[in-house]
């Protein structure tokens, strides 16, 4: 996941980490199941082996997080890359295309967080490809399917601006959390980490980076604390 990149493995436990401090309704319902590839486990055929796995047996009332971090490029259309990637090599992308088809057999609501460059192409952001803005979508992005996004690689813990935002926005709910409800819907997270980007990326280029998200005004809950 992200050869060349210092962050990923510390990104996937800030994610593991929000997730399961999460409790959602009255009944305090916890996530069934939290996967993780990390590194030369993050393949084409281990990811989209894993979401198949991972949401086997989903039903329509459930609801499925999906979270990437890695390289991503535009070139033809929006694809991240795994570990097995070879840019001349379209096969070893996986496409837009690939991660609807995988992510859309599954029944029920598909929370989607793609820390990637070039990330809002897959809901339509800056590019004219976009296919994970179906109604059973809720997608928030790094940035526009026409940027670049970053991390900070010499930070005693790297880690990537994006990601970063969504921990703190998940952990200091005080500030982002905005109508004090115990939960963080999508435009709130949204709003947290655009600002949360743009405030701390001021030495590089990452204050220029906007993050996206679909659909937009959002109040879909998607941190319960």
């Amino acid at each position: 996941m992200g050869a060349g990149l210092a962050s990923p493995p510390y990104n996937v436990a800030k994610m593991k980490k929000i997730l399961g401090d999460c409790k959602f309704g009255e009944d305090e319902t916890e996530f069934i199941v939290i996967n993780t590839l990390i590194g030369e486990e993050a393949t084409k055929e281990a990811i989209l082996t894993g979401i198949a796995s991972t949401f086997e047996g989903a039903d329509d009332n459930d609801v499925n997080y999906f979270y990437w971090n890695g390289h991503g490029s535009a070139t033809k259309m929006p694809h991240i890359a795994p570990s097995d990637f070879k840019s001349r090599d379209e096969t070893t992308w996986l496409t837009v295309d690939e991660l609807e088809h995988a992510l859309s057999a599954a029944p029920g609501t598909k929370v989607v967080f793609l820390d990637t460059c070039y990330s809002g192409g897959f809901i339509g952001k800056g590019f004219v490809k976009s296919l994970l803005v179906s109604d059973d979508y809720q997608v928030i992005t790094s940035c526009r399917g026409d940027q670049l996004c970053y991390e900070n690689p010499n930070a005693s813990i790297p880690y990537c601006y994006f990601t970063m935002g969504v921990y703190q926005a998940c952990t200091s709910y005080q500030y982002s959390d905005l109508n004090k409800d115990g939960i963080i819907n999508l435009t709130e997270l949204w709003s947290y980490v655009y600002n949360w980007v743009n405030d701390h990326g001021y030495h590089c280029k990452c204050h220029a980076v906007y993050t996206q998200y679909f659909p937009e005004g959002s109040t879909f809950p998607i941190i319960e604390y």
